[in-house]
């Protein structure tokens, strides 16, 4: 179907062929005026007059610009209703086509006059809220508190009377400005809470901002303990001490009957809350004394624990008397090559019972116990200058009390270094990757001095999964899924006596990229809006293409965009779900827009894998549009409509679109059509009416900035679409 511009084109351009035919004939152009009619201070009438002497009939078609980046197309002369978008001088231009005119033989000529219109008193709303502050006043178990304070308003606009509120656990409400709102919340976790505000200016100019802030509930349980105190009761003889608890009972849950006591000296114990705890320390000294009681609702869904604290000073409890006297550890002697001996230098304690057991750390990483001597020998690996210390315990006759010595030297270890067993390369190399599975192999092993390799390698294959396997063995592993891998294997060789070795890793990177095992991908789907009336809509999915093992279903996800969600269960090609949005108070609102996502799942026919895919469309509320209109008289065109004239349709191309967007219509009977363009937060950006039979209109948008816009063309009946295009 050629667009009613280019074919209206077409026609002129024929009819100029034609016409060149027959030279000896040159009709002259034709004379033609415009006529400007103010009808009030933005809105003005236009009509084209010819001079019947000249030129008794105007050529066709008429292409108007109005000289605020707004233009149409008329196949007949008609009056032309324009509203202008502000005071100021506008240059009015319209073009018709003519073959022959004047000297332009065997060419189509446009011929094209202007004339000047002076619009004053023309003015749109400049009522602005540009800010305001939202702030959490106070956090107390399941309720906080807000405020909405300091409106930045510019413009002859006043605040509505209430503020609209979502508190992001799936209520809303309305509040009056300027007044504290409290709010409890259904459990712990972290909620986004946002206030909307709106000032008007009359009933035609309006303007709204929402602000939004995070709150955290991390304390919502009604079960809470009341505060309580530790008593000492006396500090008894000795190391000994006696506690007890004064310790009132929760109102909403029950106490756990025990109590979890920390002495502070590293002992614990749990006793009843109404006893007496006796204590006895280990020694004098100055300890933190911990309790900490536990209560819970019947059904333990809630529960609270508190701890309290107090310092307690034990005195005259020092009586032990075991001591270890000071000693030194001597280097005996250094034997030839790595070996070395050591001894005790010192005296047993005569106060207590002495172990007859040495720990000893020789500071290569190696330590020994030994038992009933003063002397250790210890054979290191390699030269070097190690830290080598001897412990000593004791403990009272009574088992009291112990005391602990530990000393070190250092020794200098020389002409240690026999060992000549090295690895000094080999080769890891990737044989074949075959779907999940990928098969390694090692070769070429250099090594050097009289030694040999070890049993077994090690492998880690990058997955978490290792294997030790014999030099010569086959390696082969399967990975679980796709992706890139590092393969690691590590040799070692082993002197002949044993005494020394010497080890190398090599790694490379194997990518596994057909180990999908899925056949199952859910290619694409349409998503549709339906206007309902009122304040619900109807969302179609359709179409589904989907490839593989795979089948729809068995749920759709769908997310309105509120704050609210719901999962259908479905099957076949075609799915419809309701929804119904909030009435707005007070009514009515500005324009609201949602964004609507589906998300569709896919499985294969055991339901052991499934693919989704998500899509998501703008839907705009408003009263307008969601006003019930049975048999509404506008409706879209779509290309499989094509030579339908029942109904109002229209078709914008391109889109995106960067300089200049064309819409091209159809109407049934002889309508007006108010065109307007609104940005993503309702505000109108363009706007322009046109009256009866017009086939299209080219809309300058260049001045626009980049994003999404919604057109909207509305008919003398009320009937309304509304089309979304991205401007570049």
């Amino acid at each position: 179907m050629q667009k009613p511009f280019f074919r209206l084109f077409l026609v002129c351009l024929l009819a100029g062929i034609l016409l060149s035919s027959k030279a000896q004939i040159v009709p002259p152009c034709p004379v033609f005026t415009i006529v400007a009619t103010q009808n009030n201070a933005c809105e003005w009438t236009f009509t084209l007059t010819s001079n019947p002497a000249v030129s008794p009939v105007l050529p066709l078609p008429i292409e108007w610009s109005f000289g605020d980046g707004t233009s149409a197309l008329f196949s007949s002369n008609v009056p032309v209703v324009h509203q202008f978008p502000g005071s100021g001088n506008y240059q009015v231009c319209a073009t018709t086509c003519g073959t022959n005119c004047g000297t332009c033989v065997n060419s189509t000529t446009m011929n094209t006059v202007c004339t000047t219109v002076a619009v004053t008193n023309c003015s749109f709303c400049v009522c602005d809220l540009s800010d305001f502050d939202l702030n959490t006043t106070s956090v107390n178990q399941c309720t906080a508190n807000f405020t909405t304070t300091n409106f930045q308003i510019a413009g002859p606009c006043t605040l509505t009377g209430t503020v609209s509120w979502d508190f992001g656990d799936g209520t809303t409400g309305f509040f009056a400005n300027n007044t504290a709102v409290s709010h409890q919340f259904p459990g712990n976790g972290t909620y986004q809470v946002c206030a909307t505000a709106q000032v008007l200016a009359g009933l035609q100019c309006a303007d709204f901002l929402q602000k939004c802030t995070t709150v955290t509930i991390n304390n919502c349980c009604n079960c809470t303990l009341p505060d309580f105190q530790i008593i000492e009761e006396n500090t008894l003889p000795g190391c000994n001490s006696l506690f007890s608890l004064f310790a009132p009972d929760p109102s909403n849950c029950t106490a756990d009957p025990n109590v979890t006591w920390d002495f502070g000296d590293g002992t614990t114990g749990v006793f009843p809350s109404n006893s007496f705890v006796g204590h006895q320390f280990p020694a004098s000294g100055i300890y933190q004394v911990c309790a900490t009681r536990t209560a819970s609702t019947t059904n333990g869904a809630c529960v609270d624990d508190l701890t309290k604290c107090i310092t307690v000073n034990v005195t005259n409890c020092d009586t032990c008397t075991c001591t270890i006297p000071d000693f030194q550890v001597s280097q005996m002697r250094t034997l030839p090559g790595c070996d070395a001996g050591f001894r005790i230098l010192g005296t047993a304690p005569t106060s207590c019972d002495f172990t007859s057991e040495v720990t000893w750390d020789f500071g290569d990483g190696t330590t020994s116990t030994l038992t009933n001597t003063n002397f250790a020998n210890h054979q290191y690996m390699a030269n070097g200058t190690y830290q080598v210390c001897a412990t000593r315990i004791a403990f009272s006759t009574d088992s009291v009390c112990s005391d602990t010595l530990t000393k070190c030297t250092t020794v200098n270890i020389t002409d240690c270094d026999t060992c000549s067993c090295d690895l000094s390369d080999f080769d890891l190399a990737l044989d074949t990757v075959d779907a999940c599975q990928a098969d390694f192999a090692v070769s070429n092993f250099q090594i050097a001095g009289g030694c040999t390799l070890t049993g077994n390698l090690q492998w880690d294959f990058g997955d978490g999964n290792a294997a030790s396997l014999p030099p010569g063995a086959a390696v082969s592993h399967t990975y679980a899924g796709d992706g890139a891998y590092q393969v690691c294997v590590t040799a070692q060789v082993v002197s002949l006596d044993g005494l020394c070795s010497d080890q190398m890793t090599q790694c490379l990177t194997v990518v596994i990229d057909e180990c999908d095992t899925c056949d199952c991908e859910f290619i694409d789907f349409n998503l549709n809006s339906l206007y309902w009336g009122g304040y619900s809509i109807n969302i179609l999915t359709s179409n589904y293409n989907i490839s593989g093992d795979c089948q729809a279903g068995p749920v759709a996800d769908f997310y309105w965009g509120d704050g609210t969600a719901s999962t259908v269960s479905f099957s076949g090609t075609t799915l419809i779900e309701t929804h119904t949005y909030p009435v707005p108070n007070p009514y009515p609102q500005p324009p609201i827009t949602y964004n609507v996502c589906v998300t569709l799942h896919a499985e294969n026919s055991d339901g052991s894998c499934e693919d989704r895919k998500v899509k998501c469309i703008p839907v705009t509320i408003r009263e307008d549009v969601f006003s019930p209109n049975p048999g509404g008289s506008l409706r879209l065109l779509t290309e499989e409509e094509e030579g339908s004239v029942n109904h109002t349709s229209f078709l914008l191309f391109p889109n995106p679109a960067r300089h200049q967007l064309t819409v091209l219509y159809q109407t049934e009977e002889s309508v007006s059509l108010q065109w307007k363009i609104t940005n993503m937060l309702g505000q109108v950006v363009q706007q322009a009416t046109v009256a009866n039979r017009a086939a299209g209109v080219v809309l300058e948008i260049e001045q626009l900035a980049p994003g999404s816009y919604f057109l909207t063309v509305q008919a003398d009946d009320g009937s309304t679409q509304t089309q979304i295009f991205v401007k570049e």
